[in-house]
């Protein structure tokens, strides 16, 4: 919906209100945020299939990317495998020094925020307890 604001022409718009997310988004700025012992906090498992995606969707940009450079001569079987070697070596690299931001994409929806709290609250409980019953011993 659109006001217009008396004489001076100021234009107002108002926007309907979104609806907001129930779980929190995980967002490249909160990964890299998240320190060493935080990310630990998510399992080992859905870090590397977050990654292993992303590492797979670089790949096929890369080999698509490849297939639309003109070739004067055709590519043998041996050159069509080390270029897929190559490629997939370079998508590897591609996700380990910046990413493409998909594998934080994939981490919220396999593993949302609201896991890992619960599962960082889930920890602190069970460190307290040994701090305490270890206390409980020395009295």
């Amino acid at each position: 919906m659109t006001k217009i604001a008396g004489n001076n022409s100021q234009i107002s718009m108002t926007t309907p209100q979104r609806q907001k997310n129930v779980t929190p988004q995980i967002t490249r700025e909160v990964l890299s945020r998240l320190s060493p012992e935080q990310l630990k906090n998510i399992p080992k498992e859905y870090l590397e299939a977050a990654k292993g995606m992303e590492t797979q969707f670089a790949n096929y940009m890369i080999n698509e990317m490849r297939k639309t450079v003109h070739k004067v001569n055709p590519e043998s079987s041996a050159e069509q495998y080390y270029n897929s070697l190559l490629d997939y070596e370079r998508a590897k690299k591609l996700v380990d020094t910046q990413g493409l931001g998909l594998k934080e994409l994939i981490l919220n929806q396999i593993y949302p925020q609201q896991a890992q709290v619960q599962n960082q609250q889930a920890q602190g409980h069970k460190m307290y307890h040994q701090t305490m019953d270890k206390q409980g011993d020395t009295l």
